[in-house]
């Protein structure tokens, strides 16, 4: 009669497989973690939302806005955008309807920015929407799932276990590590823009474009995936209408890990009721 197997190997026989490389299985575990504790329904996913913050910028020197931010997916993605510096107290609109950038002064002067001479005012509002995409991400990280392709499970500088891949970001495929902590949510979310690319402008409502050489670019060198490295630390993970949700934001940028460049303060979040798109609308429509 043959030797009894040991225990362990018993068990290893009928354990039932736990595939850590399946990135599809690590974004269903992401998932369930960012539901509110004690929910047994998913909520519903997250298409849009409108947004409270404040956002303190200490790049060059220390500024901070009062924002308040309206975005949707649909129709190519709508936004809208209220800043008010809190040092000078000035204000300012401005948006996207779908059809026309605008941006209104405190004054109430409308300006459509329209033509060469506004280029540099689409593009920001734009690299805005991507920012505003970034954050409708943190809110349902489902959305991973009809966003990204090419997921794969890798580990990253913070975390052993994160998920990888690759997603359009202003109509460009950006590269992303969401490194994940022990409690299944993530820690923070890495970006890489395409290799031939420039870090370019900030992204930030009101931001400004940085970098030297015409619009922010240097092709005498090669590019730096590290030194182009956006990253988000997601903090304070909250419930907020069903589901968890950072809110408090730290930004980084390039190699320098060590001091955010922007900290944003998440303090008002409706992401279940989308915006209507009339209230998107241009103030003169």
């Amino acid at each position: 009669m043959p030797d009894a197997l040991p225990l362990s190997l018993l068990l290893a026989l009928f354990a039932a497989p736990q595939d850590t490389g399946d990135p599809r299985a690590l974004l269903r575990e992401l998932v369930e973690a960012q539901k509110a504790p004690g929910a047994e329904a998913p909520p519903p996913p997250a298409r849009g939302f409108e947004l409270e913050l404040v956002l303190t910028e200490q790049e060059h020197s220390v500024n901070a806005l009062e924002i308040r931010l309206a975005y949707v997916d649909y129709d190519g993605g709508l936004y809208r955008a209220e800043l008010r510096d809190l040092g000078e107290g000035t204000k300012v609109r401005k948006g996207y309807d779908g059809e026309t950038w605008w941006l209104q002064s405190e004054d109430g002067r409308l300006t459509l920015l329209e033509g060469r001479d506004f280029r540099n005012d689409r593009q920001r509002i734009e690299e805005e929407m991507d920012l505003c995409q970034d954050f409708l991400l943190f809110f349902d990280l489902d959305r991973l799932a009809e966003r990204a392709r090419a997921l794969r499970v890798e580990g990253g500088d913070l975390s052993s276990k994160g998920l990888a891949g690759v997603l359009e970001r202003g109509g460009r495929p950006w590269s992303f590590l969401l490194q994940i902590g022990e409690d299944g949510l993530p820690l923070a979310f890495d970006l890489w823009p395409p290799p031939e690319e420039e870090a370019g402008a900030s992204g930030v409502p009101g931001g400004e474009a940085s970098g030297g050489g015409q619009d922010g670019a240097s092709p005498q060198e090669p590019a730096d995936e590290d030194a182009q490295r956006i990253r988000f630390r997601l903090l304070e993970w909250t419930e907020v209408e069903g589901r968890r949700v950072p809110l408090f934001v730290e930004e980084y940028r390039g190699r320098r890990l060590d001091r955010p460049v922007r900290y944003y303060e998440f303090q008002r979040l409706v992401w279940r009721t989308p915006p209507p798109r009339r209230s998107f609308r241009r103030p003169d429509a």
